[in-house]
């Protein structure tokens, strides 16, 4: 048999029909997971030409497999007259904690983490909740119908992620739409034009940062990453930049679409919404949120060296998507896995990632979240979901919506 991409023969192939990117995929991913973990948890699909792991074990053993590398994956899809715009793109997200391995990787993560300790979320939350309030005043002295995601989700988590970082409420708008361009054009499958906006973004991002550093607040991140210290080494000028444009432009999105999906999985679970607002659950239940129906759904890695898993042999070069959505429906970790329960006991859900990579802003976006949910349950009592259908964007490992219309009572 004809081998096919460096693939050897022996590899599981999936179904020629390209279900990662029809809509029934789209819009339910965890049916195909399902699908997968039983027949074929590790295997190859040819439509994505990468390995495909489902099973929760596999993807928080592979997120930790030193054979596998974060820092060689193209982001941008390559466009022809970009030139050396595009490489600047690519440079510019090298820096991004999540494109780096090895002792690159430790050192800026654990200055990062110093300028940012556990105790940070704690200390923004009175902050967040007095964003929220403001937000859902206005709302609710104005339009009876609003999106959830461009009324509220999305202002709320860029406001709390600027405060985080110190920088001026004025600015806010043009960082939402900054972070609009990358995000539709850093991905794959992405038009010309889009590319093009999201270099343009990229720029204007970090010429605005680059002002700002040392001329913010006391008390904002981009001040803490420019004087943190481990061991004697310290942030270059770049790498501030660098690592409050990832808060920022990556936070943002994550923030905003986590707390749609999970207002979203509330509204559609109606006893479980209740609990949550009379506070009959665990403490857990913002992360039940979190596993239920995460937006990232996958992360993507790619070999450094040959190595075996499950069987079979994973070749240089070639890429393996470890699907974080998949690891937290998996029956062999979590019971009644598609079932929304606010009193899970024993969360360990993938969403965060896992690790030297666990996502350095897990505790702010952890904040955003519950205080997001919890003020919005509280002025809002009998907001009710508008029975219309759901668009899904396109996107295999990220799962948002476009929009979420609520009527506010």
């Amino acid at each position: 048999m004809k081998q096919e991409r460096g693939v050897p023969d022996a590899a599981p192939r999936m179904n020629r029909k390209p279900v990662m990117r029809a809509a029934a995929y789209v819009a339910d991913p965890y049916a195909y997971y399902r699908g997968l973990r039983a027949q074929a948890p590790a295997c190859w699909n040819p439509d994505v030409n990468a390995w495909t792991l489902t099973r929760y074990s596999d993807v928080m053993d592979l997120i930790r497999h030193p054979a596998l590398s974060v820092g060689r994956l193209p982001l941008a899809q390559p466009v022809a007259g970009e030139g050396r715009r595009g490489d600047m793109l690519e440079q510019h997200l090298a820096h991004w904690l999540i494109r780096m391995d090895g002792p690159d990787h430790a050192r800026l993560r654990a200055l990062a983490k110093r300028g940012m300790p556990n105790r940070f979320a704690d200390q923004m939350r009175p902050l967040v909740r007095q964003r929220a309030a403001a937000l859902l005043g206005k709302l609710l002295s104005g339009a009876a119908i609003i999106d959830v995601i461009s009324d509220y989700a999305a202002p709320l988590a860029l406001a709390a992620i600027c405060d985080a970082l110190g920088l001026p409420e004025q600015d806010h708008a043009q960082f939402r739409h900054w972070s609009e361009c990358i995000e539709q054009g850093a991905g794959r499958g992405c038009s010309a034009s889009q590319v093009s906006r999201a270099i343009e973004a990229v720029q204007a991002t970090r010429a605005y940062l680059a002002q700002q550093v040392g001329r913010v607040q006391a008390s904002g991140l981009i001040s803490a990453f420019a004087g943190s210290s481990v061991n004697g080494a310290v942030m270059s000028r770049d790498e501030v930049i660098s690592t409050a444009s990832l808060l920022l432009l990556a936070g943002h999105e994550t923030s905003t679409h986590a707390l749609a999906n999970a207002l979203l999985a509330l509204f559609d679970h109606p006893s479980e919404l209740e609990k949550l607002r009379h506070g009959d659950c665990d403490t857990g239940a913002i992360d039940e949120l979190l596993r239920y129906d995460t937006p990232l759904q996958g992360l993507m890695r790619r070999a450094t060296a040959c190595f075996e898993w499950q069987g079979q042999r994973v070749s240089v070069g070639q890429t393996l998507v470890l699907w974080l959505g998949s690891a937290n429906r998996d029956p062999a970790v979590f019971a009644e896995p598609d079932r929304l329960n606010l009193n899970r006991q024993a969360l360990r859900h993938a969403s965060f990632g896992f690790g030297a990579h666990r996502c350095l802003g897990a505790g702010l976006a952890h904040c955003i979240l519950e205080e997001g949910l919890l003020a919005f349950l509280a002025a809002a009592p009998k907001a009710v979901r508008l029975a219309r259908s759901l668009e899904w964007r396109g996107n295999m490992l990220f799962r948002s919506q476009t929009r979420l219309l609520v009527q506010l009572y």
